[in-house]
Order: C-alpha cells, then structure tokens, then sequence
C-alpha cells in the first residue's frame, strides 16, 4: 500500500501551513492547546531597541527604528475539548446564518508565532507518515496530531516518558505500548500507576458500545515484546481490547490501532526501523505513522544530495546528461526530494528501496554495512533481541557480534549456541552468510 511522507519540521517553516487546519501550542503545560484554521499570513511592523542598535551611523537619529515580524491570522475554535473536530474548513466567519438568523460562529479569530503553530496532517485520510529525529518534535506531533478517540499503538516506549506525553491527549481511546526490556516496562507502568485523575471504575462508551475499564488494566496497557521475533503474538496484544458487556462479561474486542510511533533506539540503524515500518503498515493499516528516526533522517538527506548532484529536477540539457550516466540502480536511490513544506517527493519509492536492499543504501548512525556478511553494531546491545528457537531464552549479542566473543563464555546466562541473525546452531552473526 502506498504512504504519503512528509519531513517535520519542514525546510520552511511558513510553507506546511496553507494546508488549513492547524493546532496552536499553548505555553502552559496544563493546557491542552487549541485547534483552528489557518486564514492569512499577515507582516506587522514594530519599534524595537534591537532595530535601533543594528542602525548604521548614517541613518537619521529622529528615524522610527523598526522591524517586520510574520503573525499567522487563524481562525480558532472556541471549544476547550475540540481535539475530536476532524474538519476545521468551516472556521470561515464569525457569523453563521440558519434558517434566516444570525448566530455567533464557535471560533474566534487570532495572529499568532509562526513557532505555536503545527499543521495538522488529513486526519480524514489514511497512510500518512510523518518522519522526525528529535524527541521534541516527536512530542509536538503527538500533541497535534492525536483525535481524543484514536487508538494508539507505541512501540518502542521505553520508560514510558512519552507515553505519558501521548496519552494526555487521549480522552476516549486507547494506548498500547511495546518494548524489548522488563525493566523500561515496568517504569512505565510505575509512571502510568502514579498517575492522579485516573479513574479505576467502568464507564460505558457509548460510542464503541462496550463497558470499557479504564485505568492500568485496560485503558493503557504495556507489554515485554519484540514484533521481529513473535509477530503473531504482538499482532495480537496491538489489537486486542479487554472490556466488559452489559452482562458484566469480560470479552477481548478487537480493534487495530488508528496511530503508530514507532521509535526504537533513536539513532538506531536503519534496516530495523524499516522493517518495523513495514510490519504495522501490512498489519494496522493505520491513518498515521510518527516515525523519530536518526538513521533514516541522515539517510534521506543524503539521497536527496544525490539527487540535487545529479541534476534534481532541473530541465536543462546538462542536467539531462546528468541523469544519463546514472545506472539504474543508483536512481532509485537518488530521485527523493523534500519540498518546503515537508512532503517527500518519490518517499515510498525510496523506503521500498530500503526495505528490498537494507545492504545497498548508504553507511547509517550505529552500523557497518557489508553485503556478504551479518551487520556489525557498534555495540552489540544495539541489536534487537532474539530469542533461541528451543529454550526461548535470549540469544548473547556479545557472542555473536562482539568481535573477540563473550567475556563471560560459560558462565553467560544466555544462548551461544544459536546465531542470532538466522538462529541457526554451529555459528555467530559475524560469520553469517544469510
């Protein structure tokens, strides 16, 4: 299935929000922000003591020292609790008429810092996937983009810092998280635990039409897993709901996640976070993907270089001979740009690219790429983990891709008998040919 990208934030930061609905970012950290529409841009002058400083000697003393700042004029809604307002194309007056009278419209109309708005990315339309490298920007997506029904799958959640962050905007709707380490998950949990405000009792939704338990046992659940080596499983725990019937029954509905993030490691390398991109697109099919990802960042950017080296999108004669002596091969590679406002042009080719040849594209952050044998991490513990296929107990990533071995040899508490890449016995990682 075939996914729009966008880069956020994008090379222009005035260019994404002509798109029309937008979230405007509220300097308490209590306030959950406000949604709107996006109306103008509109240039105000000011008199600023910091004009007045950058003056050359020449300029008259008696002149008004000024300075032109961009405001962007929106129409906002007046609802507190709009994060389940979808469609914000109607915020077009201040006045609406029905039936023949004049009513005072829901929103009211402000100029505000480039830096307080984000767009929000079609919550009507499915397949989008928004692709960050800092955590902070991770954050402000998920502050924006979230409806307050949506149903949120987090894998890679680590001590649940974010999770935190994610489920404050989320009212009527669910939120799993994954991660490979007990110790992360039970943080989360603690953090998730201690929470004030969370009711413990069911409360009938009468959306969903179910008895849904909220608190640690429903609402929010956390889990030890890895989807590289048990899918079916995490397939199961992503879409599984608990909940109880008028009778009082408790019955697991299933309902697919609406929105993935998907962080595991940050500056991990990039075959991984591909694949996992890969596994909840074929699964979920969600409406959106919130990918941080520094290795896939760093490699965009440097296929995007190629492309602008090899001619980009220019017409000329010269640039057509450019594109000539590329093969085809490094085509593929180099044909992605990013627009001003963030959108990947060609993206699902080049994640396609990725996915098909983990081995061809460029070296990433926390990885030597070889063609004839298994990655060599920098550190083994950047691996994922792989459980052997007859103890179920953890594969030693030290013995397989540690270049002089285990330290601890026998005494290790964990498999050195299987290879951690294919789990086939008699051989190491490092010496694998699959």
């Amino acid at each position: 299935m075939t996914s729009d990208w966008i880069v956020y934030p994008p090379p222009d930061p005035l260019s994404h929000v002509n798109n029309g609905a937008v979230y405007i970012r509220s300097k308490s950290k209590k306030d959950m922000g406000r949604r709107g529409h996006f109306v103008k841009l509109l240039d105000e002058e000011e008199t600023t003591e910091s004009a007045k400083k950058t003056a050359t000697a020449k300029q008259s003393e008696s002149k008004r020292w000024t300075r032109t700042r961009t405001r962007l004029v929106v129409n906002v809604l007046k609802e507190k609790n709009n994060r389940n307002v979808a469609d914000t194309s109607n915020c077009a007056s201040k006045k609406e008429v029905v039936d023949g009278n004049s009513h005072e419209q829901a929103f009211y109309t402000a100029t505000f810092r480039p830096a307080s708005i984000i767009p929000i990315y079609g919550t009507r339309t499915r397949n989008k996937i928004i692709l960050t490298e800092c955590t902070d920007q991770y954050r402000k997506l998920a502050a924006s983009q979230l409806l307050e029904n949506d149903h949120v799958l987090e894998i890679g959640c680590s001590n649940g810092e974010c999770s935190l962050y994610i489920d404050k905007y989320l009212q009527k709707g669910t939120f799993i998280g994954f991660d490979i380490s007990q110790k992360m998950i039970a943080e989360a949990k603690d953090k998730f635990s201690g929470r004030d405000g969370i009711p413990t009792k069911l409360e009938w939704d009468e959306k969903a039409e179910l008895w849904r338990q909220y608190g640690d046992d429903n609402y929010v659940k956390f889990f030890t897993i890895d989807p590289f080596t048990d899918p079916q499983r995490a397939y199961k725990y992503a879409t599984t709901i608990d909940s109880r019937n008028e009778d009082g029954n408790i019955k697991g509905v299933e309902i697919k996640p609406t929105v993935i993030f998907i962080d595991i490691g940050g500056n991990r390398e990039l075959d991984p976070v591909a694949r996992m991109i890969s596994w909840a697109k074929e699964n979920f099919n969600p409406r959106l993907c919130i990918i941080k990802s520094e290795a896939m960042m760093q490699n965009l950017n440097e296929c995007q270089e190629k492309y602008r080296q090899s001619g980009g999108l220019g017409e000329g004669k010269e640039s057509k001979l450019k594109r000539q002596k590329l093969d085809k091969e490094q085509k593929s590679r180099a044909n992605v740009a990013v627009k001003k406002n963030g959108v990947v042009v060609n993206g699902e080719d080049w994640f396609e690219n990725i996915v098909k040849n983990p081995n061809d594209v460029s070296d990433t952050v926390g990885v030597r790429c070889n063609p004839c044998t298994a990655p060599g991490f920098i550190h083994p513990l950047k691996a994922p983990l792989s459980l052997s296929p007859i103890t179920n107990q953890p594969i030693c990533r030290f013995h397989n891709y540690a270049e002089k071995g285990c330290k601890k040899k026998d005494a290790c508490p964990f498999d050195h008998i299987h290879c951690h890449l294919c789990k086939k016995p008699g051989h190491r990682a490092l010496d694998c040919k699959q």
